[in-house]
């Protein structure tokens, strides 16, 4: 296997930038990209290997597919292959941005020797047509782990060294690979939760549970309504609402406030920004609300949280 290593992201207009031999090494190697940058945009590429994104500091959006995706330390992000995204970053701090593509020939040669005939994996759960390869993993944001993200630290720490030997980082993604199977195979039974008599059914309502859920916790700064949730995930509204209700076991509604007051509790823990500036970033219109919803679910005021926090930090 043939690794690439970037320690920046490209400059598309620098002259002389040649585009097709950049994508050219996604296609012959796997590649590990640990980048700094801030306020950047990055065009629609033309659909690469597997992907997995993570960010260690900040936070760097995506959109793939009519779908919306917040990435940040809290979550990080898979990418079939073939699929194409276009991604931005909205910060005047750098983003520390993280992906590891793996090259399709390696994917084919670890998750062949590791699947099963009866895999589930098999069944490409998001309904992609004309994608090449047979693994097809569910695109969603998935929850910051004890197992997948520090992978991706060692991984990025070992390029900070740079005296590792190509075996090292081969076995690395290998059991990385095998963590996202695992992980997946996962997810299958959760999707069982989803009541339909079909499997099929169930796979694809669960997408569409997933599509909604991203979209929300993506947009928690914004104003958004049920009908924008399930445009996005392509179901009609009260039926998104009945499934979306008892799968999570909340309404979209609940759901959002929920990431607000998750977001706005971080932020009161690791940064001096006013409370009222924390309240608008996290999507409340008035202080007041905020702080209201915030009592109501932690027992404790804005103010007193972010003592607690300082008092417990030293």
């Amino acid at each position: 296997m043939n690794i690439a290593f970037f320690k920046n992201f490209p400059d598309f207009s620098s002259p002389g930038f040649n585009e097709k031999d950049y994508y050219n090494i996604y296609m012959n190697s796997s590649v590990l990209i640990n980048a700094r940058s801030r306020n950047v945009k990055y065009p629609e590429n033309p659909g690469g290997p597997l992907t997995i994104k993570y960010v260690f500091k900040g936070e760097e959006f995506y959109f793939s597919n009519n779908r919306f995706y917040r990435v940040n330390k809290n979550n990080f992000l898979l990418f079939n292959q073939s699929q194409k995204y276009s991604s931005y970053i909205n910060s005047t701090e750098d983003t520390h941005s993280f992906s590891v593509f793996f090259e399709s020939s390696f994917v084919e040669h670890v998750l062949g020797s590791l699947l099963d005939p009866v895999d589930k994996i098999l069944e490409s759960p998001d309904t992609f047509k004309n994608i090449p390869g047979r693994f097809n993993f569910i695109e969603t944001l998935y929850p910051a782990d004890s197992i997948i993200i520090p992978a991706l630290t060692e991984i990025r720490q070992s390029m900070y060294l740079n005296n590792y030997p190509k075996e090292y980082y081969t076995e690395r993604l290998s059991i990385l690979l095998e963590e996202i199977l695992k992980l997946n195979r996962q997810l299958y039974s959760r999707i069982d939760k989803v009541q339909a008599v079909k499997q099929s059914t169930k796979i694809e309502v669960y997408r569409r549970l997933c599509i909604a859920r991203d979209y929300i916790e993506s947009s928690i700064e914004k104003k958004i309504s049920l009908s924008e949730i399930a445009k996005a995930s392509c179901m009609c509204e009260h039926h998104l609402l009945r499934e979306f209700r008892k799968y999570y076991s909340l309404t979209p509604y609940q759901y959002l406030i929920r990431a607000r007051l998750n977001n706005a509790k971080e932020l009161l823990a690791v940064s001096e920004k006013p409370i009222s500036e924390i309240s608008i970033e996290s999507g409340f219109e008035y202080l007041s609300s905020f702080s209201e919803s915030f009592i109501r679910h932690f027992k404790i005021t804005p103010t007193d949280y972010r003592k607690s926090q300082k008092v417990n930090s030293k």
